[in-house]
């Protein structure tokens, strides 16, 4: 077998480039971004820890599901990229309904493992998993949404990525 072999140059700038893809393109943020923002809006400390808590309780769910199915772990990070632009796209989450977050949490996952998995799970059996929260229609239209929000750009750098 024939393997291609890459100088540590090439590697180097291989890197460079997905991580400003990462950045430019994608406006991923980390945790201490999503903090500075946050001071910009006002968000006192109770309000930053109830976003926080949020975030984590949707990504835990994100892992027990691709857990469940076999899908790779990876996705997570995909749908919690897709779901992290729709809320800057939305700006002060204050302004976001409980309701438009939850069904934007439900699409993500479901819009993630659609573009990067061939297994396929049926939007029904989101509406199973968000325990009737939503309805086919509803995360449907918010795909769309995501798509349109997003400009169509829905394959940002993964960490798997940056290591293989």
């Amino acid at each position: 077998m024939n393997c291609i072999s890459f100088s540590r140059e090439d590697k180097i700038d291989n890197l460079r480039g997905m991580i400003e893809k990462d950045h430019h393109t994608y406006g991923s943020q980390d945790q201490s971004l999503l903090m500075n923002a946050s001071k910009s809006l006002n968000y006192n400390a109770h309000e930053m820890k109830k976003i926080i808590k949020c975030r984590d309780t949707v990504c835990d769910w994100y892992y027990n599901i691709v857990d469940h199915y076999d899908i790779r772990r990876e996705v997570v990070y995909i749908a919690m990229s897709y779901l992290d632009r729709y809320a800057r796209r939305k700006g002060d989450s204050r302004s976001t309904s409980t309701f438009q977050y939850r069904l934007a949490a439900v699409t993500s996952l479901y819009l993630a493992i659609k573009l990067n998995e061939q297994q396929i799970i049926n939007v029904s059996s989101f509406v199973h998993l968000s325990r009737g929260l939503v309805t086919e229609n509803q995360i449907i239209a918010m795909e769309r949404t995501l798509l349109c929000n997003s400009d169509w750009l829905m394959n940002p750098p993964t960490p798997h990525a940056f290591s293989s």
